[in-house]
């Protein structure tokens, strides 16, 4: 019963991360998938969200991978922001 817990716990895991990647491309490929100043797209792990007035900010983009939000929301959040290189 405990190796059952344990892989049943990987799985999960491994689901999350997969979730939190493809969650990622999808708001990229959202924010036309390159660096609004350079054209940068060629990993999407060097592009990340800038919001432009962070006072509008209702949450941090970042978080979402951590605490799943709908894609509503995000796409709310998204309109306030420009992806840019790192």
């Amino acid at each position: 019963m405990y190796i059952k817990h344990l892989t049943g716990s990987n799985m999960a895991y491994k689901d999350l991360k997969n979730w939190r990647s493809r969650t990622k491309l999808r708001i990229i490929e959202a924010m036309g998938g390159k660096c609004v100043c350079c054209g940068y797209n060629t990993h999407y792990s060097a592009l990340e969200l800038h919001h432009i007035n962070p006072k509008t900010k209702k949450f941090v983009l970042g978080s979402i991978r951590a605490n799943a939000v709908s894609w509503s929301n995000i796409v709310d959040e998204l309109r306030k922001c420009v992806l840019l290189c790192a």
